[in-house]
C-alpha cells in the first residue's frame, strides 16, 4: 500500500472517512500479458479481488499467484448512480 501511494516510513498521512457506493461493473486489464497465459485468469482474479474492499480508477493493484506477482490496472468503475466513478466498494458485491 505504501508503494502505491508513494509513501516512505514516517510520512504523515491524513485520512478521511468516505461512504463508497457499491460497484456494479469494474474494468481491469493486466499490465503483463503473461497473466493471460494462466489456465484460469478470471478465477485467479476473482479469488484475489476478495482481498480488496474497494478499488480506485487509475490505480494498479498487485496479485501474487503461484509465486508470480501480476499488476492489474483499474480502468473503469461503474456504480448504480455513476457510470464513471472514481472509486467504489467491491466488498460483498457481485461485480461483473
Amino acid at each position: 500500500m505504501m508503494e502505491s501511494m508513494d509513501l516512505r516510513p514516517y510520512d504523515t498521512v491524513y485520512v478521511t472517512q468516505l461512504k463508497l457506493q457499491d460497484a456494479i461493473f469494474v474494468s481491469i486489464s493486466p499490465v503483463e500479458s503473461s497473466f493471460f497465459a494462466l489456465s484460469a485468469p478470471k478465477a485467479v482474479l476473482e479469488e484475489h479481488l476478495k482481498q480488496y474492499s474497494s478499488l480506485t480508477r487509475g490505480t494498479t493493484i498487485q496479485i501474487t499467484h503461484e509465486g508470480i506477482t501480476y499488476h492489474l490496472r483499474v480502468n473503469r468503475i461503474e456504480t448504480e448512480h455513476c457510470k464513471d466513478a472514481e472509486c467504489a466498494s467491491i466488498q460483498d458485491t457481485d461485480v461483473s
